[in-house]
């Protein structure tokens, strides 16, 4: 927070140009003395931050949603999704390249399993157990 009675400083502008681009907000105190463009003033002394705030609520309000929506929550999960889409590209290239559809169907089904492990509906020991029961695996 800088006031602005004291301009824009050699530090600040190298700060402006490092951050330009990302996420950010510029905050200046003593809001009585001037307002600048694409800034949020603020009177420290007189406790008046509505303005910032109201800007970090609008700024953050859909990451706010996001963190209360279901994402992949771990580096198991974000593998699963990796392999599910790995499955999917491979589907697609045997499709393109005419493959038989049963060679197809085993990577949309490696997808399909990949996707009900991160959202509960199966688990390794169920697809362990449906490996068994469709092949015959001798000692």
């Amino acid at each position: 927070m800088q006031e602005i009675s004291s301009g824009v400083t050699a530090e600040d502008q190298r700060l402006l140009d490092l951050t330009e681009g990302r996420n950010r907000i510029i905050l200046y105190n003593k809001k009585d003395q001037v307002e600048l463009p694409d800034t949020i003033a603020i009177s420290a002394k007189e406790k008046d931050l509505d303005a910032l705030v109201k800007a970090i609520e609008e700024k953050y309000d859909s990451e706010i949603h996001a963190a209360n929506e279901d994402t992949l929550n771990n580096e198991r999960q974000i593998g699963l999704a990796m392999q599910a889409r790995t499955s999917m590209q491979e589907a697609v290239r045997s499709l393109e390249s005419g493959l038989e559809l049963d060679l197809v169907t085993l990577d949309l089904q490696a997808a399909y399993n990949a996707l009900k492990e991160i959202t509960g509906e199966a688990t390794r020991e169920g697809l362990l157990d449906e490996i068994f029961s469709r092949f015959c695996l001798g000692k």
